[in-house]
């Protein structure tokens, strides 16, 4: 499946359930303070001033609030104290599994969420497309939104959102965590980043961070383009600075093969060439690589050719004493 995440974007918000309408969430207040939230779908306010209050020993864990697709009328809203609780989380798990065609979830964290759930729970939240609940299982303590639309209990959900607070956290917005369409996924699940991905597997597709660094196959790109797989290309250009030709200038001094015959007795390997050890450690750069092997196969010409020079001469002088 082919899968550009502008053009994805734009179709959450300009077709099916969210058409022409904004998707709002905001929330106030600190840790141990009371907070408010507001979710707006368009101008319509579903959820205002609803509120809870953090407690040390208790109370934290997620809030489902169902809506109906078409005309976001209020159906429910029930918290679940999953932290600790393997009967809430279970029953949160069910109510997600039970969310059916037409139906839109509006899943936020009530207080300091942590993310101590059961497995029924990463199943149920995988399943419905919410990645950040699905592979948080540490005890990280984050705000946490998601806005999904129900599907079949069979199927993945065809259109999610999830949003996070940013890692500063005095920030005024909230960050686009995951998105998934259809079975195509896309979110910030990686630092400072963007991932895509199949929706139906635990599996990167590929990989953006702030860097500008792309991933194929990987979240931890360490260039401007880092593959974990196979390349197939027509032809790949590499720019250069310099090139291996300046063994045929005058002034070169040319190895002497004695020296070059104890080098390789001593090392294993050519001069200047990185031996089987550094090549499966850091690999090889292509274009130095190039360089560096018509720089050995000049030198090499060059000694053939003074070989050559020197055959000849023997071979004359050879005549000459045969003569």
């Amino acid at each position: 499946m082919k899968f550009l995440p502008l053009k994805i974007f734009f179709f959450l918000f300009t077709t099916g359930v969210f058409a022409q309408e904004t998707v709002y969430i905001r929330g106030t207040g600190n840790f141990d303070n009371l907070k408010t939230r507001i979710v707006k779908i368009g101008e319509n306010v579903i959820l205002n001033n609803y509120t809870s209050s953090y407690n040390k020993t208790s109370g934290r864990g997620l809030a489902l609030t169902i809506l109906d697709a078409e005309t976001h009328e209020h159906l429910s809203s029930i918290n679940y104290d999953t932290y600790g609780s393997s009967s809430e989380s279970n029953a949160l798990a069910q109510a997600l599994n039970n969310l059916g065609k037409g139906k839109i979830g509006i899943l936020t964290s009530r207080d300091a969420w942590e993310s101590n759930v059961t497995e029924n729970l990463r199943e149920a939240a995988l399943r419905l497309g919410l990645i950040k609940l699905s592979l948080n299982k540490g005890g990280r303590r984050q705000p946490y939104a998601a806005i999904f639309r129900g599907a079949n209990t069979e199927f993945n959900n065809s259109m999610v959102i999830e949003v996070l607070q940013p890692a500063n956290t005095d920030a005024n917005y909230a960050v686009i965590s995951t998105m998934l369409i259809e079975d195509s996924f896309i979110g910030n699940d990686i630092s400072n980043g963007l991932i895509v991905a199949d929706g139906n597997k635990n599996e990167i597709g590929l990989s953006l961070n702030h860097l500008g660094n792309v991933g194929i196959g990987l979240t931890t790109p360490d260039s401007k383009l880092a593959v974990n797989g196979n390349i197939h290309a027509k032809e790949v250009k590499v720019d250069l600075m310099g090139w291996s030709d300046f063994v045929f200038e005058q002034h070169y001094q040319l190895p002497d093969l004695d020296e070059v015959e104890k080098f390789i007795i001593e090392n294993g390997h050519l001069e200047n060439i990185p031996n089987e050890k550094e090549v499966v450690e850091n690999g090889v750069k292509l274009g130095e690589m190039d360089r560096l092997l018509l720089q050995k196969i000049e030198e090499l010409m060059l000694y053939s050719i003074d070989q050559n020079k020197r055959i000849k001469k023997l071979e004359a002088e050879l005549a000459k004493c045969q003569k």
